[in-house]
This record gives structure tokens, C-alpha cells and sequence, in this order.
């Protein structure tokens, strides 16, 4: 037999060695199990089939949304057959889709639990401290947060979608838990429970949804981010199509509102409508670096309601604002009757300058986001219309239409206030558009388009 020359050996050798390799790689590849199709999980009140919502995957049904909630995957789809659902659930994986089934006339409607009796530890317990769902209890670590609590403690909860649900009567204990109960919560924390802000979840989406009469409508946990600048969070929170009744309270530490979101890049609220928000609630409070809200209603009616809110849209620090296309009502009895729409209360100018704090701000002042220039962000409202119904109470007898607390070392306020009709409602006091603190540089132009004093 012919022998191969050494050289040729080798060649031959390795060869045959890396065609092993491969060989051997793809049979693991081959064993790997591909990872499972998104699934389409289905709930009804009583957990049986339904007609009204056709999973993909057999034997997903079930009765509570907390029990899909425990089961689901990344990607999936749970659609929730109309009913009234007692139930609080803990959502923990990304990409996920909850939904009312389409085509229906009756609404689908999570409600909190009747109020358990007072205790020791719970002196006035809220609708939440009953919550039936012993998964709900074990993962928040017994603190009794939201309806549906969207958490990323584990790496999950982002880019959630929520659609056609109503939230109902969500509430806790305003002495040992905060007072602020939320129909929806996103969250982050310490499997411990302590909050944390590179666990909070992001971009969720709300639309088309009901919130009514609870503490907190949407409650949007602080995004970690770099100190002076909210803007390098990258969560975008959007609410479209919805709507907020009753909801607001102001029995904790803290007030809680309808609409509440901390740091994030974005907050975008479209043809969305908050009524009737209780007293010492802002309709809007944002903390994010871009606040958008367009084409919605926030109306403290005194007619309906006690109108007896604070702010209709509070900016606590800063960042961008755009407040196109609106309808706004003042109430009668608010508790801050001269401002509708505050911005700002105080400013880091960079990293290392102490704060620079203008004469409103209070002393618990935290930092403001600034862009690099150092002026402020740019300030949009036009094209809505603002009803005050009632006489502020200050010497001089206006109403601020957008009270502009922000003050910085420059002193420059990008501002555009016109084409917004500015009407007394019950109140015979002049209503004015404008910014406290700022000056003329060329980027501002103020307008009363309607009533004139």
C-alpha cells in the first residue's frame, strides 16, 4: 500500500479533524430545542372555551389573569373574554399583548377586592391588601401595589402592551404603603421587594383603557439615569385612547394621580381624558424629559365632580413640553387656583453645580434635566382651549394659564404660548398666559387668543 508523505498525513489529518468538529456541532445544534411560538393564551370568567377568543395553542384557558400571567412567555397574546375579574397579577416576561376581546359589547373590568377589616400593621387598609392571588402576594413581597403590576425585577415586563381593559377601585394603605394603589404599575425591585430603578420595566403601552376611582390610574416607577440628564433613559410610556374617572387621592406621604410617571425618556398622552380628579391630585404629573400630551381632555368639572384638584398638568422637573390640541378646565375649589399647567421647580446646571434653585422651588429640590446648552427645554403650548372656574387666591387676581417656575443661570426660556382661547368659565378673574421667571430672548411669543380681561 502507498504511503502518504508526512506532509500529506497531516493535510489528511486535519481534515478529517474539522470535519468532526462540524459533524459533532451540528448534531448539538441539532438537539437544541427551537425556542417555542409566541402562544395566544385565553381568559374567561369561568375558565371554560369560548368562542369569543380562539387560542393558537390548545389548553390555554383559564379563568383569572393572574393565571396567565404565572404561565406566559415572551411574545405571547392573552385576550380576556368581557367579565368582571377579581384579581391582581404580577406580569413578568417582554413583548407581551393583553387585551380585551374584540368585537364585544360588554366591557372587561379588573377590580380590586372589597377592603379587608383594619389591623395593627394595616390601620386603614386598602382594596389591595385583600387581593385574592397568592402569586400576586408572593412575588410583590406582600406590598400591594396595582391591579396589574408590570415588573422587569427579573429582566422582563418591556414593551408591554395593555388594550380595552377597565381598572377599578384600586387602593392600599395610605400609612404603611404609600396610598397610592394603581390600576396598572410598572415597576423594577429587588427580588426583596426594595425598588429599583435599573429593574424598572419599559415602553409600555396603554390604550384604549378605563381607570376608574382608584389611588394611582398609571403609576410609572423612575427609570435609573445619568445624574442631570432623565433623557439618557431610554422608556418610552405611551397612553392613547383613554380615559381616568375619579381617580387621585391624597392620603399618603405623597399625592397620588391619575397619570403618573417618573424619570423616563418620553411620555406621550393622545385623545386621552381625565375627569373628576380628587382633591390635591395633579390630572398629570411627569417627570420624564419629553411630556406630550395632544388632543385630550382634563376637565375638573365643578358640575360632575368637586373640582377640587391641583394642577391640571404638572412637569415637576422640566424637560421638553408639548400641549397641543387640548380642552382644560380649572375647578372650582383647586387647590392651587392660580396655576393650570405648572413646569419645573429647580435645576442642576451640570453634574457638579450645586442646585440653583428658583423662589418657588421647595426645599426637598431635586435636579432638573438641561439640555448642553444650558438654556431651558423648549415649551410648546398652543391651539387648546382653558376654562377657569373659579377666583384664585392672590393679590392680584389672575389665574396663570402656564406658570414656568424654571430659572437657571442663563435666564433663557425657549417658549412658543399662542393660539390657545382662554375663557373666565364661572369666574370673572383675568386669566393670562403666562411664564413667571423668564425673559423675551427672541424664542418667546405669548398670546390671549378669546377673552380678553
Amino acid at each position: 500500500m502507498q504511503q502518504l508523505p508526512k506532509a500529506g498525513f497531516k493535510q489528511a489529518l486535519s481534515a478529517w479533524a474539522s470535519f468532526t468538529f462540524i459533524a459533532s456541532l451540528l448534531a448539538i445544534i441539532a438537539m437544541k430545542p427551537a425556542a417555542a411560538a409566541p402562544s395566544t393564551w385565553c381568559v374567561t370568567v369561568n375558565g371554560q372555551p369560548s368562542s369569543k377568543c380562539t387560542p393558537t395553542n390548545l389548553g390555554t384557558t383559564v379563568a383569572e389573569p393572574s393565571a396567565a400571567a404565572s404561565m406566559v412567555g415572551n411574545g405571547d397574546t392573552i385576550i380576556i373574554v368581557p367579565g368582571t375579574y377579581v384579581d391582581c397579577s404580577v406580569w413578568t416576561k417582554n413583548n407581551l399583548t393583553i387585551e380585551a376581546a374584540p368585537n364585544t359589547s360588554r366591557p372587561v373590568i379588573v377590580q380590586a377586592p372589597p377592603a379587608p377589616s383594619p389591623t395593627s400593621s394595616l390601620p386603614d387598609p386598602g382594596t389591595l391588601d385583600n387581593c385574592p392571588n397568592p402569586q400576586y402576594n408572593q412575588q410583590r413581597s406582600n406590598q400591594t401595589k396595582a391591579l396589574f403590576d408590570i415588573t422587569g425585577t427579573t429582566g422582563g415586563g418591556n414593551n408591554v402592551t395593555v388594550n380595552g381593559i377597565t381598572f377599578e377601585n384600586a387602593s392600599n394603605d395610605p400609612t404603611s404603603e404609600g396610598g397610592n394603589g394603581a390600576g396598572i404599575r410598572v415597576t423594577g425591585s429587588d427580588l426583596d421587594g426594595t425598588p429599583d430603578p435599573t429593574k424598572v420595566a419599559k415602553n409600555p403601552t396603554i390604550e384604549n383603557c378605563s381607570f376608574d376611582n382608584n389611588q394611582s390610574g398609571i403609576l410609572v416607577d423612575a427609570q435609573e439615569r445619568t445624574l442631570n440628564d432623565p433623557s439618557s433613559t431610554s422608556s418610552v410610556v405611551t397612553i392613547n385612547g383613554s380615559s381616568f374617572i375619579g381617580d387621585g387621592a391624597n392620603q399618603g406621604p405623597n399625592p397620588a394621580h391619575p397619570i403618573y410617571v417618573g424619570y423616563a425618556a418620553q411620555l406621550s398622552v393622545d385623545q386621552t381624558g381625565i375627569f373628576d380628579t380628587q382633591a390635591g391630585a395633579n390630572g398629570i404629573q411627569s417627570r420624564a424629559a419629553l411630556t406630550s400630551v395632544t388632543n385630550s381632555e382634563i376637565w375638573d368639572d365643578s358640575t360632575s365632580g368637586n373640582g377640587d384638584s391641583s394642577y391640571l398638568i404638572s412637569v415637576n422637573n422640566g424637560g421638553s413640553l408639548t400641549i397641543m390640541n387640548d380642552s382644560l378646565e380649572k375647578g372650582q375649589q383647586s387647590t392651587t387656583q392660580a396655576t393650570a399647567i405648572g413646569i419645573a421647580t429647580c435645576l442642576y446646571q451640570t453634574a457638579t453645580v450645586p442646585p440653583a434653585c428658583g423662589p418657588n422651588c421647595p426645599s426637598n429640590c431635586e435636579y432638573l434635566w438641561s439640555p448642553g446648552s444650558g438654556d431651558s427645554p423648549e415649551i410648546l403650548v398652543s391651539s387648546n382651549t382653558f376654562q377657569n372656574d373659579d377666583s384664585p387666591q392672590n393679590s392680584n387676581n389672575t389665574v396663570i394659564f402656564v406658570n414656568n417656575y424654571y430659572q437657571n443661570a442663563t435666564g433663557n426660556t425657549a417658549a412658543y404660548v399662542c393660539g390657545n382661547t382662554l375663557t373666565p368659565g364661572l369666574s370673572s378673574y383675568t386669566i393670562v398666559a403666562l411664564f413667571q421667571n423668564d425673559t423675551n430672548n427672541g424664542q418667546q411669543s405669548t398670546c390671549v387668543v378669546g377673552w380678553q380681561p
